[in-house]
């Protein structure tokens, strides 16, 4: 089955928190999480809840703008024009960095960095958006085994 959820979007099939997902524990084999995370205030939780919900032998992607050497985040930039002004995107609450993958590693996650020209030729690259923008990395993810 295929789940789409939003928290806001009236077209996704279930409203959702990303911070609380109403879902059991190892509930998804798959989840694809596009830049979302840059907008989550409480981004650690979030990718929390998504380390919970994944099946030990499923994956996730996580994908992120990584735009900044280190994440950088002030939650007194709330209004829109200043986010636009520090972040770029008029309701984004960080940048990240490098450091993102630091991020996934504590929340549970084991994380593989790839760039699509690894897996697909030049012009698939550009014909799916997936060019060197925003760092172009896809991040897939994987439950750490459990002690």
């Amino acid at each position: 089955g295929y789940l789409s959820a939003d928290l806001n979007d009236p077209l996704a099939m279930e409203k959702m928190d990303i911070t609380d997902i109403h879902h059991p524990d190892d509930s998804f084999d798959a989840i694809i999480c596009s830049h979302v995370l840059e907008h989550v205030p409480e981004d650690r939780k979030a990718m929390r809840e998504l380390c919970r919900v994944l099946r030990p032998s499923g994956f996730a992607i996580l994908n992120v703008p990584v735009v900044a050497k280190t994440t950088f985040e002030d939650p007194s930039i709330v209004t829109p024009a200043d986010k636009q002004r520090v972040y770029g995107h008029f309701d984004h609450v960080r940048n990240y960095g490098r450091d993102y993958v630091d991020r996934l590693v504590e929340s549970g996650f084991e994380v593989g960095e790839h760039y699509p020209a690894d897996f697909l030729s030049g012009p698939d690259v550009e014909r799916h958006g997936l060019a060197n923008r925003c760092g172009g990395q896809v991040f897939i993810c994987r439950k750490k085994p459990r002690a």
